[in-house]
């Protein structure tokens, strides 16, 4: 470990992981745009925060997603009081996907 600290190699790793990270994130804004979806708390980390287009309650999404294999974070599972946020967590790494667009489509517009 101190070899690979000392030698300076990681700092190269972590800013091209940063560099993917960042273009991730862009990539799936740009997809959640015409879905109607509202992207929130923009950073260039492993997550983006969004609010879905549907009026429906977070663990009907949840199930209605996992039924089509997909896993969805809503935010009152990252809220120490459990509060509902209306917000979604999103993996960027998984997100840029067209079984997600697809499934977003499918779900109940209104705010």
């Amino acid at each position: 470990v101190l070899s690979i600290l000392t030698a300076g190699r990681h700092r190269t790793h972590l800013e091209k992981l940063r560099q993917r990270l960042a273009g991730a994130h862009e990539s799936v804004a740009h997809r959640f745009a015409p879905l109607g979806i509202e992207t929130a708390f923009r950073s260039t980390g492993m997550f983006l925060w969004a609010k879905l287009p549907t009026t429906l309650e977070a663990p009907t999404v949840m199930q209605m997603a996992k039924s089509r294999g997909i896993v969805l974070a809503p935010g009152e599972m990252f809220r120490p009081d459990g509060r509902t946020t209306g917000h979604y967590r999103f993996n960027v790494a998984y997100s840029d996907s067209d079984l997600l667009s697809d499934f977003i489509r499918t779900l109940p517009e209104g705010r």
